[in-house]
């Protein structure tokens, strides 16, 4: 089945001019229900609202999609050292059965029974 890119991405548009419509409402409605009676700071435009949405972004973000669609590659930057469960099963898996039931058994009592004893 062949797809349509132009609609595909014309509902990508229409997706996010709705999400940014609806986040910039919610950051004015917060603000104006919050802040004035906290701070005597003037209540907030929907404009203002939007700008301070995008002011937050370029500060304290880069614009880049959050991690992405590729969470198990290793280049992602999002996830830091890679694949990181399927490194730790290859660990527990290259162990000799004593080696892990003692490794579980210190994890067990190291970090008081967060261990699935059943999982690997």
């Amino acid at each position: 089945m062949k797809k349509n890119w132009f609609l595909v991405c014309f509902r990508w548009l229409i997706f996010f001019i709705i999400a940014v419509v609806v986040l910039s409402f919610v950051v004015m409605k917060l603000w104006n229900w919050i802040l004035p009676d906290l701070f005597a700071i003037a209540p907030l435009t929907y404009p203002k609202a939007l700008g301070l949405l995008v002011l937050t972004r370029i500060l304290f973000g880069n614009f880049k999609s959050g991690q992405g669609h590729c969470s198990q590659c290793t280049h992602n930057k999002y996830n830091k050292g890679g694949n990181w469960k399927r490194k730790f099963k290859d660990k527990l898996k290259s162990m000799t059965p004593e080696e892990r039931e003692r490794f579980k058994e210190n994890y067990y009592n190291k970090c008081g029974g967060a261990w699935d004893k059943d999982e690997c």
